[in-house]
């Protein structure tokens, strides 16, 4: 699938030092040869949530099975809850609008938002103590390893909640995936929000899609 995380042929650089756009060994083969040869059954995701890529990047060539969980049962909660209990009691696809920054941390020589992951730890806790899903089929994804760190530091009572790159996780799956968007400026979100990367982050859940991020900073940039 070229339009997932691919392996890339690191013979072939920028000045940068990093691979070029169309240094994946898939899209050389692909494009030398102009085969393609499509798995078009999706059996994991509730159509909520592989209906983005769905539409946006495999332009209508996959379909949910009947294996896929299609649950209707979630709720609205009331006006008095916690947001925190309104994303546990939501839809399978959740925008959570965190106003949080980026900013560079030295000691992971990485990309953190401290308040997304304030928000992070709110939610995991909120899913825990309602028994939402349990910890060993919650995941909470991130495009950088600095911001990973930040988070596992935040949930030392939940070792069975699972915390990785984006990049880490694919091939895997979870019920239920909590996604730090991290970045608001034009130049990181070329790498969060690149096709690719954010097609495996949101095709890692089975049953609920939770998204943190900036609003505003992701409309405008």
């Amino acid at each position: 699938d070229h339009n997932q995380l691919q392996p890339v042929l690191k013979t072939a650089t920028t000045s940068g030092g990093s691979p070029p756009e169309g240094a994946s060994l898939f899209s050389f083969l692909r494009n030398r040869y102009d085969v393609e040869r499509w798995l078009s059954q999706h059996y994991r995701s509730h159509p909520d949530i592989i209906g983005f890529a769905q539409k946006y990047v495999y332009d209508g060539k996959i379909e949910p099975t009947s294996f896929c969980p299609s649950d209707t049962g979630w709720t609205a909660p009331s006006h008095s809850s916690s947001k925190a209990v309104a994303v546990a009691a939501g839809t399978p696809v959740v925008f959570v609008d965190v106003d949080g920054e980026e900013a560079w941390r030295k000691r992971f020589s990485g990309t953190i938002n401290k308040a997304e992951i304030e928000a992070v730890r709110k939610l995991v806790c909120e899913f825990m103590r309602e028994d939402v899903v349990s910890e060993e089929e919650l995941g909470v994804i991130t495009p950088y390893r600095g911001q990973r760190s930040m988070i596992e530091d935040a949930l030392p009572g939940y070792a069975g909640v699972e915390v990785s790159t984006v990049d880490g996780f694919q091939g895997r799956e979870r019920d239920t995936i909590i996604f730090s968007t991290v970045n608001t400026e034009t130049s990181g979100m070329r790498f969060a929000g690149n096709k690719n990367r954010f097609n495996v982050a949101s095709t890692r859940p089975k049953r609920r899609f939770v998204m943190v991020g900036n609003r505003n900073a992701i409309k405008t940039n």
